[in-house]
């Protein structure tokens, strides 16, 4: 069966929108912007560590294996290597709870949850911890801060 106009127009179309999609995929993807830290490796090898995430907090999900994780260095701290697009909002008051503090600097600072909800997914224990004043903290299993609401 011969090709007629309306076929060939159809399939020179669909070969234009193929060739076309690379570049259309190049120039609609999202730009990804991320801030990576460098730390000190926590097996004492002092290699360098790269992390998504500050070097104060241990891990952001449950480890591989939950029988060798180590607790954290106290004294490390956070050395961005690439600055993020958008800089996070620093909170001026210094007596506000932030992302990454332990649950014992949180219970110092405000003190005592009005209520406390234990809750298991699929990423791990979570605790979430309410307050009077309508705040709402949810600390992960190692009792690291993690989302704030208010």
């Amino acid at each position: 069966m011969p090709y007629t106009s309306a076929r060939r127009a159809r399939r020179q179309c669909v070969s234009v929108l193929v060739g076309l999609f690379p570049v259309l995929t190049v120039l609609f993807a999202p730009s990804a912007a991320a801030e990576i830290f460098k730390c000190v490796a926590k097996d004492g090898s002092g290699a360098p560590l790269l992390q998504n995430f500050p070097c104060s907090i241990d891990s952001l999900g449950l480890p591989s294996n939950p029988s060798a994780a180590k607790p954290a260095p106290a004294a490390e701290t956070a050395k961005p290597i690439t600055q993020p697009t958008a800089a996070p909002a620093q909170t001026a008051d210094a007596l506000e709870p932030r992302i990454g503090m332990s649950g014992d600097e949180v219970r110092a600072l405000l003190g005592d949850p009005e209520s406390v909800e234990e809750d298991e997914p699929v990423s791990g224990r979570v605790s979430t911890w309410h307050y009077a004043d309508g705040r709402t903290l949810q600390l992960d299993h190692k009792q690291r801060v993690f989302a704030i609401q208010r």
